[in-house]
């Protein structure tokens, strides 16, 4: 799975982090996808925090997952918004497709219902053919008792 997390860089009581995109079985400090942005919590409130909405948003949608400090962070900035609400579109843009389909739905039930009705018939002369091989034998097996 793919998060998006912060990564701890600076000195000691001057932390600063990175967002970055990674592997979730990667440490933190381990390789990274990309680097999406920089958090510095001891800089003034307009500088303290800088990410590139588009990467943000291709590797949302591509379903990595933030960790809660990072959601916090893209809620501030309103990326995960913009996420919903693209995410809401897309869900609009299926059910259209949805209801586009039922009527091809019903085409395709009657082709579903028309293999199972040859699938039976041919599984009914299978048995037939079983049955019949059957009889013989036992025809066979009855003459040759009578001689």
């Amino acid at each position: 799975m793919v998060k998006i997390r912060l990564k701890r860089i600076g000195r000691t009581h001057d932390v600063t982090y990175r967002i970055v995109v990674s592997d979730s079985r990667n440490t933190p400090r381990g390789m990274n996808s990309e680097e999406i942005g920089h958090y510095d919590p001891n800089m003034p409130s307009d500088k303290f925090l800088v990410i590139n909405e588009e990467a943000a948003l291709k590797w949302l949608n591509l379903g990595a997952r933030p960790s809660e400090s990072v959601l916090t962070l893209l809620k501030q900035t309103g990326i995960y918004a913009k996420f919903l609400a693209s995410k809401k579109s897309a869900g609009k843009q299926e059910k259209v497709k949805k209801e586009v389909n039922k009527t091809s739905g019903k085409q395709k039930q009657k082709a579903k219902a028309r293999k199972e009705e040859l699938a039976a018939a041919r599984i009914a002369r299978h048995k037939a053919k079983r049955l019949e091989k059957r009889q013989d034998k036992q025809n066979q097996a009855t003459e040759e008792a009578a001689a």
